[in-house]
């Protein structure tokens, strides 16, 4: 349960977060590499706001094997994240992260289903 809402919802004042959101609300899931390629930002950076949105409880996450894969926490509202999608959608720097996404891994993310 998210305890503070304050907290979460300050945790989509930054543009890299939302990106990092966007990915994750159209992908099963992805690690830290798959989002440094996609994002072109280093793994200190995706780390640090990785952090931050478990932390506020938008994501979580799973290790398999030596990695560790991120998805969307299933306690977020998905009425909430219908509506993110239909704010992302249109803009041009969310559709070139999804474009980006699937021209570099294909059907490979669709494989990367976690629970």
């Amino acid at each position: 349960m998210i305890s503070d809402l304050h907290e979460f919802f300050k945790a989509l004042g930054d543009f890299t977060r939302l990106r990092i959101i966007n990915l994750l609300i159209h992908l099963p899931a992805l690690n830290v590499n798959d989002l440094c390629a996609i994002l072109n930002q280093p793994q200190s950076k995706i780390s640090r706001h990785l952090n931050v949105l478990r932390n506020t409880k938008w994501v979580i996450f799973t290790r398999r094997d030596k990695w560790i894969y991120y998805k969307v926490n299933p306690e977020v509202n998905q009425l909430l994240l219908n509506v993110l999608k239909e704010i992302f959608q249109g803009h041009l720097q969310y559709e070139s992260d999804l474009k980006n996404a699937r021209s570099k891994y294909g059907n490979e993310l669709m494989k990367k289903q976690i629970t």
